[in-house]
């Protein structure tokens, strides 16, 4: 009984033996190692080399340029406002033979004749042989008087014009120039009077007071000229009134 049980657990053991000894060889587990790629740095390329910075170009000094010379503004003459102003060169025209000592004979001679063939009467020689040189004395109070006279004629001059041009009172027209409040064309008018009765008594004094500069055409008088008028023309306007009123 016992022999059998051993060989029993014999014929087992030589079965288990005989497995393992058919069974094939276990292949040891390597463990399995990744290769590492080592990390390669990315390739840098070379910069560029840098330049050397351009150095600035000296400056120049700036080349100096002489000024243009500007001509100086000339007032224009009286010839060069003819050329342009028709009525300007019939004016000056006026004012050199205004101051012609020899013109205003010449205008004498013809007025005087004018006046005595008027009357129908035969004309005289305008100077005698012995009045060329003769001298006609006068004193200066006469004088005096002639020259300041000059602004009455002028404002009773006007004063008739305009007195019969608009039918108004004589004494309303004096009153309106002494006030000033008479228009600017009206005053102009007397003005104008106030020249020519000046003209008028300058021969008188001395012939040659024609060639002075202020003996001109009343249109190219200055503003200062024709204001010393105006102030003379309402002091004269405010006496005549004033002696109009007198009882």
């Amino acid at each position: 009984m016992t022999t059998a049980k051993t060989w029993l657990c014999v014929g087992w053991l030589l079965l288990a033996l005989l497995a393992a000894c058919s069974a094939p060889a276990a292949t040891p587990t390597v463990p399995t190692q990744v290769a590492v790629v080592p990390t390669v740095a990315p390739t840098q390329l070379p910069a560029p080399p840098t330049a050397a910075p351009t150095a600035a170009p000296t400056p120049r000094p700036p080349t100096a340029v002489p000024p243009t010379a500007v001509p100086p503004t000339v007032a224009p003459t009286a010839q060069a406002q003819a050329k342009d102003d028709p009525r300007t060169a019939q004016l000056q025209r006026l004012r050199k033979l205004l101051q012609d000592q020899n013109f205003a004979l010449e205008m004498a001679q013809t007025l005087d004749a004018a006046y005595y063939k008027g009357q129908n009467q035969p004309v005289p020689p305008f100077l005698k042989p012995e009045e060329e040189t003769a001298t006609a004395p006068k004193s200066v109070k006469e004088e005096k008087i002639a020259i300041n006279l000059a602004g009455f004629y002028a404002v009773e001059s006007g004063l008739g014009v305009i007195s019969e041009r608009t039918k108004e009172m004589p004494m309303d027209i004096l009153d309106s120039i002494a006030k000033g409040t008479r228009s600017k064309e009206d005053m102009l008018l007397i003005a104008r009077f106030a020249n020519a009765t000046w003209k008028a008594g300058q021969p008188f004094r001395a012939l040659n007071r024609i060639t002075r500069d202020n003996f001109r055409p009343a249109a190219l008088l200055s503003q200062d000229d024709l204001q010393k008028d105006f102030d003379q023309i309402r002091a004269a306007a405010d006496k005549l009134l004033e002696a109009m009123k007198r009882p």
